[in-house]
Order: structure tokens, then C-alpha cells, then sequence
């Protein structure tokens, strides 16, 4: 089984409804440091998000993804060619790409295939930008509720790259000229069924439906539902958002996830 194509094929649509969308800032700064007119790759495009907020800031964007369904349920903009293609052998020429995106995807690719890929597609001014988030800050007490579900409840159905993805990409190899992390962060007003449809688009969630034939969250719903109070009240949600931002050619050591 293939958790990112089998998973993601599924819940496509989901996918594209309810997870977080990043901030204007983050692509106002991609802006800021590459280079002018670029031509950008965003890999790993799932839902096209990133690559929407791209194409309303430069002339050429391709969004690729190995899943086709999502590529037919991605965002659609003039500027963007949407291709199936895996970012480790994305059918890119040569020095053509000046910024290079991956939005909450590099747990999914092969670290060394990758970055050779990338060193191969970037212009010498090239930028590579990598980022993503974990865990959601709420309320002290929903919080604790999640910490259960996801550490105890789900525990079993997180896959090791899922992880690495969950706790901030801790570790993570980045053999390039690195330039910052900003900290930017995402937030957003949920009301609890709005989290909810969030819970559901996970993997992990997947899984567990998959294997077992129930509904996790019926393990959280009257805890959760104590701790949120008027379930159509918005509550804030925040994540963290870890950034890898570098310029082109690779270092000479080694790539290591860990």
C-alpha cells in the first residue's frame, strides 16, 4: 500500500475544503527573494493551494503531484500547468526552475533523489523553499483532548514520515545555502464540526477507518465537545509553520532525515 496515493485518492476533495491554507505573508516573502519573473515548481501540489497563491505572483507556475485526483481536484489558475509527475522525477529541464516550492509534502519524497533533483532543475540564482506544520494550538484543555487522539487514539496509524511531518520536521537535511525561517504560522476560526472535517482529512484518520471499520473520533467526541463549550462557537486555531528557504547547488556531506 502506498499511503500517500491510496489515502489522498480518497479523500481528494476533503483535502481541498478543509486543510489551512497558509498565510499571504509566507508568499509575499517567496516573493521578496526570488528572483524577478521566476519560473516556479511547486511539488508535491495536492490541492493546488500553494500554487494558487503563487500564480497571482508569478508569470509560470507548474504544480506537480503523483496523485491524479488530486491534480483533477486542484485549484485552477491561468498561470498554472497542473502535470502528474513526482517531484524526485518531475520532467523538468535543466537550470529552468528559479523557485522551487514544497508545502507540507517533503515527508513523502526520497531526501537524496530529491535534492539531487532539485540541484539539477534550479537556476543558479534558484531558490528552494520547504515548509510545513504539525500539531494545532487551541485551548489548553482542547489541546489535551487532541494530544489523546492523536498520541493515543491514533497511535497506531501514524506512519514514521507522518511523524517526522507532525513534529516539525525536526532534523531535517537541507543541503543548500540556507537564507531563514521566518516563523510564520496559520491561523483560522473553527467551529467544532469545521475541526472536525479537519481530523478527517488526515491519513492517520484514514487508517484507522480502513483497518478497523469505526470512527476514531467517536473516542473524543463528548471530551472534545466538554472542553470546545457551544460547538458553534469559532475558536481560534493556530499552527506552526517550520520554513526551509535556501538558494541553489548542494553542499558537499550527505543527506540524513534524522
Amino acid at each position: 500500500m502506498n499511503i500517500y496515493t491510496d489515502y489522498y485518492t480518497n479523500q481528494a476533495r476533503e483535502y481541498a475544503e478543509h486543510r489551512p491554507t497558509y498565510p499571504e505573508e509566507l508568499y509575499n516573502f517567496l516573493a521578496e527573494h526570488a528572483p524577478r519573473n521566476s519560473r516556479v515548481l511547486d511539488c508535491c501540489t495536492g490541492s493546488g493551494q500553494a500554487a494558487l497563491e503563487l500564480a497571482k505572483r508569478f508569470p509560470s507556475v507548474t504544480a506537480i503531484d503523483i496523485n491524479e485526483e488530486q491534480i483533477n481536484n486542484a485549484a485552477r489558475h491561468d498561470n498554472i500547468e497542473y502535470r502528474v509527475a513526482s517531484a524526485e522525477q518531475s520532467g523538468m529541464d535543466a537550470n529552468s526552475i528559479d523557485l522551487l516550492t514544497v508545502a507540507t509534502g517533503i515527508h513523502w519524497l526520497d531526501l537524496e533523489e530529491f535534492y539531487s533533483e532539485a540541484d539539477r532543475i534550479l537556476t543558479p540564482q534558484g531558490i528552494i523553499a520547504i515548509w510545513g506544520y504539525g500539531a494545532t494550538s487551541i485551548t489548553p484543555d482542547i489541546d489535551a483532548v487532541l494530544d489523546q487522539f492523536t498520541g493515543v487514539t491514533l497511535k497506531d496509524y501514524w506512519d514514521d514520515v507522518l511523524w517526522f511531518a507532525w513534529n516539525n520536521y525536526k532534523g531535517l537535511a537541507f543541503p543548500f545555502k540556507t537564507i531563514s525561517d521566518p516563523g510564520f504560522r496559520i491561523t483560522k476560526e473553527l467551529t467544532l464540526d469545521a475541526l472536525r472535517n479537519y481530523l478527517f482529512t488526515w491519513t492517520t484518520y484514514q487508517r484507522y477507518i480502513t483497518e478497523r471499520g469505526i470512527d476514531p473520533y467517536e473516542e473524543i467526541r463528548s471530551d472534545l465537545e466538554a472542553a470546545w463549550g457551544d460547538p458553534n462557537q469559532k475558536r481560534t486555531v493556530t499552527w506552526t509553520i517550520t520554513m526551509k528557504l535556501g538558494r541553489a547547488n548542494l553542499q558537499p556531506h550527505g543527506v540524513t532525515v534524522r
